[in-house]
């Protein structure tokens, strides 16, 4: 009998064969394994599973897939549902003959009452189904049709006492018409959501090659991915796909216009009225909560009409905090089909939207909205007027706030300067220096036709991004200028507005004092940004001030470099790092880089000789210089890293990145000075003593004491050694005399030197008191580098000097400090080097290897094909037999018994 064609049941009623009988399952099906584990996990837990998701979810395709390979081994029976059976005496002719068909005894029915149901059908169908041994399982396809309540409660009766021999799986879009929490409360329950019926990214690759696709159009593959794993929509798209990929226009909406026919018949068409305007209006924004949904619909009903979508699964999902999103593909055609009824309500709404967000301090939604209804100029005052210029050149969190706001309407004349300032914001924000420092002069001439206290946001936001461009061209005085007037327009501000963005107050002190570092105040920076880098952190919902408090922490860090203080240094870079973890919201993640913070542990790692540190921290800080330019910081970072090449023997690599950081721009004197006193020492070690002595003149003569110890370093390196005692005595004397607790790196350069040339001019007691000296100042920062870089005559000079060796071993290997008494023994002793108790099989050489590029556990098991755990076991030997406990201690260890 065809699936079109009548049946008799024992009543003699005509039924529906098609209506007991699954669906066939065509070629292009794609089996999920899991979706049947988790039904056979459903059958196992209880009685009842439910399979719920909008529609063409592939609920029952799903459940006929299952049936196809069900091992179940009792009787399965299949109803699928229509409008029809809300009919009484129809459904239960229906059931009953479909679990007859599955080989279940069920008694014909008798008389009916009044609700039209035959009380002794259902008791005999219940004890029928209670008696199955195994339990029989019953599928009720698309449940949710049926919605007669006298119905809906004859079949919870039959449930309820057909337990012991029965399972059911219905498929849904809506929970109704069974008490699931009933079945919930005893265990029964379990749910299969539309969450687990998307398909997964093989499965939507697998669906595409059934369908015999193998090329296809980026366009095409894009509105695959709009479907969120949709099983209809990926069909439709399979449909346009299959065989067509020549003609990419025309399947692309091909496939677009059965999506949308779809959606509007099947989701949208059976709505109510009033659901269908409510759906309409806040599919405008792209998530949704009731009180914005209140705005958009004057209503006040939001809430309720919210979760009875949700309940309904009409496409529309919670994100979590009371706000909900659409899915993508049903959002479009609810958008396309408002601008279709009424074009002036979308660009409306939009402004509705935006100013309900700006109300609540949601500048960059508000702003996203202005744009988004057309109305530019609004979206300008409202990121310049609510003092959210900052959060627009923010190169992280700024970027979808700068991208909505990236199309500037041409040819404008604005009488107002908030539009050119927000346009020169975005041009900063995308690196076109040119571009926004034309669009912020002609804010200048705007605010210049105003008095001095008129305009004061705009005039705060034009002073904030003159700081951002001085700080990438490098014109210190613009950047020392630009400081001072943020400053002076916030302090003429209210003190409640003042109160409400103390982000502010924290960015213009922190410009200020990266203005006087830049100066090379840095004494001057020390004071303006203690204070505010001593703030604890803030709590959580304050990413902006915690931003702020990382750049200003990382500027006082790189002062501190600057002027010696490593350990403080150290210090406040990591509270820098902090911060920036705040600023990003995920306190167990890497933040964001750190410019300045990254410079000043690069300049830390660097003293304490920890190279492999110095390469990381100068990578992250090289990254956050491609998109922020900074002049002064990425000299700073060329001077580390030149330094870093000189420490490894690299001079012409080191000469080379020194001549870099000066194209373009004209570094202040102080930098200028730090770069070419670099570049002296990196000509002495490549052997050219006349570019070293060019370069020392350059700084100044021997009164200047760094200019001075270069100069000597030159003439040591001639190998006119003995005749620079005398000379150098004189420049000397004061500082050798009165070290100082300070670390000087000139003054440490000097001591070294000074002892040196009275090692080798036979006057030990000489040359052990500057030796010392320099080791005592080295030991208070913990400086390791220069000792490293002289050690060719300071060991030998150590292994003979067994006191010396014993309080200052740890300045020579960084790792000796962490190990205890054992460690220190190798110059003591005068051993070479220190050896590895036990020695390192290959594979154990290969993981340390892949340890020393930083490479993940799993990235290294992935390298040599072996398992995570067997990478982790392999780490733990290294550790025990390099006598460490951290992957950083380990690396460390076979540099120094050159393993690596």
């Amino acid at each position: 009998m065809g699936d079109d064609q009548a049946a008799s049941a024992d009543s003699g009623g005509p039924l529906l064969i098609s209506k007991m009988t699954p669906p066939e399952l065509p070629s292009w099906i794609v089996r999920r394994s899991r979706i049947d584990k988790c039904i056979d996990k459903g059958l196992r837990r209880g009685m009842m599973t439910i399979i719920s998701g909008p529609p063409g979810a592939g609920k029952s395709i799903a459940l006929a897939v299952w049936l196809a390979g069900r091992r179940w081994p009792g009787p399965v029976a299949w109803l699928t549902v229509d409008e029809y059976d809300n009919q009484p005496g129809l459904f239960w002719r229906h059931l009953s003959a479909a679990l007859q068909l599955a080989g279940i005894p069920v008694p014909a029915g008798g008389g009916t009452s009044a609700d039209g149901q035959d009380p002794d059908q259902l008791l005999g169908i219940a004890s029928a189904l209670a008696a199955q041994q195994p339990p029989a399982v019953l599928i009720l396809d698309n449940l949710h049709l049926l919605h007669e309540p006298g119905l809906a409660s004859g079949l919870c009766y039959v449930l309820q006492h057909a337990k012991p021999g029965l399972r059911v799986i219905v498929s849904s879009r809506t929970d109704q018409p069974l008490p699931l929490h009933q079945y919930l409360l005893t265990g029964d329950l379990t749910q299969i959501s539309a969450d687990q019926l998307t398909f997964t990214g093989p499965e939507c690759k697998l669906l595409l090659e059934k369908h015999g696709v193998t090329a296809y159009s980026e366009s095409l593959m894009s509105l695959a991915r709009q479907t969120e794993g949709w099983a209809a929509g990926l069909r439709f798209v399979a449909i346009g796909l299959c065989g067509r990929a020549e003609e990419a226009a025309e399947s692309l909406s091909a496939a677009e216009q059965a999506i949308t026919a779809y959606l509007t018949t099947e989701v949208f068409d059976p709505q109510p009225a009033d659901v269908a305007d409510f759906l309409l209006r806040t599919s405008v924004p792209d998530v949704i909560s009731s009180d914005l949904a209140a705005a958009l619909t004057d209503s006040g009903h939001g809430a309720v009409t919210l979760s009875g979508l949700v309940r309904a699964n009409t496409f529309i999902q919670p994100t979590g905090g009371g706000w909900y999103r659409y899915h993508p593909l049903f959002a479009e055609v609810l958008r396309a089909m408002l601008q279709d009824q009424d074009p002036g309500l979308t660009a409306a709404l939009q402004r509705r939207a935006a100013v309900w967000f700006r109300q609540r301090g949601q500048v960059p939604d508000a702003a996203q909205y202005a744009v988004r209804s057309g109305d530019w100029q609004l979206a300008a005052r409202i990121v310049v007027d609510d003092l959210a210029v900052t959060r627009l050149l923010d190169p992280y969190k700024g970027q979808v706030m700068a991208a909505s706001l990236q199309r500037v309407p041409p040819g404008a004349k604005w009488a107002q300067p908030q539009p050119f300032l927000v346009a020169a914001a975005v041009a900063l924000a995308s690196q076109d220096h040119h571009s926004s420092a034309a669009w912020l002069d002609r804010a200048d001439d705007l605010l210049r036709q105003q008095t001095i206290d008129h305009e004061l946001p705009s005039r705060l936001a034009a002073a904030l991004i003159r700081f951002e461009l001085a700080q990438g061209s490098g014109d210190q005085d613009v950047l020392y200028s630009a400081a001072t007037e943020a400053e002076a327009v916030l302090g003429r501000m209210p003190a409640g507005v003042r109160a409400q963005h103390a982000e502010l107050t924290v960015r213009v002190v922190s410009d200020r004092g990266g203005a006087a570092l830049a100066l090379g105040r840095l004494d001057e920076a020390g004071r303006i940004l203690a204070d505010a880098a001593a703030l604890p952190l803030p709590a959580a919902g304050a990413a902006e001030l915690a931003a702020e408090l990382a750049t200003c922490a990382g500027r006082l860090a790189v002062a501190e470099a600057l002027r010696g203080g490593l350990v403080r240094a150290a210090e406040l870079a990591s509270r820098g790092l902090a911060y920036s973890a705040a600023a990003s919201g995920n306190l167990d993640e890497e933040p964001p880089p750190n410019v300045p913070a990254d410079i000043a542990l690069a300049w830390v790692h660097l003293e304490r000789n920890d190279l492999a540190q110095v390469r990381v921290s100068l990578k992250r800080a090289e990254a956050g210089l491609r998109i922020r330019r900074d002049r002064v910081a990425a000299a700073l970072a060329a001077l580390v890293a030149a330094r870093l090449y000189l420490a490894e023997g690299g001079h012409a690599a080191a000469i080379r990145i020194l001549s870099r950081a000066r194209q373009g721009w004209s570094p202040a004197a102080w930098l200028d000075r730090r770069l070419t006193l670099a570049e002296a020492r990196a000509h002495v070690m490549a052997g050219d003593i006349q570019a070293a002595l060019d370069a020392a003149d350059r700084c100044g003569g021997d009164s200047m004491l760094d200019a001075a110890v270069v100069r000597a370093q030159a003439r040591v390196a001639a190998g006119d050694l003995k005749a620079l005692g005398h000379r150098l005595h004189h420049a000397f004397k004061s500082v050798v005399d009165e070290p100082g607790n300070a670390l000087d790196p000139a003054l440490l350069d000097a001591l070294l030197l000074d002892a040196q040339i009275h090692y080798a001019n036979g006057d030990r007691a000489a040359g052990r008191r500057s030796l010392a000296r320099a080791l005592r100042l080295g030991r208070g920062e913990d400086v390791r580098l220069p000792f490293t870089l002289e050690r060719a005559w300071i060991l030998p000079v150590l292994r003979t000097d067994a006191e010396l060796a014993q309080s200052y071993q740890a300045l020579f290997q960084p790792t000796l400090a962490d190990r205890g008494r054992d460690a220190v023994r190798s110059l003591i002793t005068r051993s070479d080097e220190p050896a590895v108790v036990e020695p390192l099989t290959e594979r154990e050489q290969e993981v340390l290897k892949y340890v020393a590029q930083l490479l993940s556990t799993a990235e290294i098991a992935n390298e040599l094909y072996i398992s995570v755990n067997t990478v982790k076991t392999h780490l733990k030997s290294v550790h025990r037999k390099l006598a460490v406990a951290h992957r950083r201690e380990a690396v460390r260890r076979a540099r120094e018994l050159k393993l690596l």
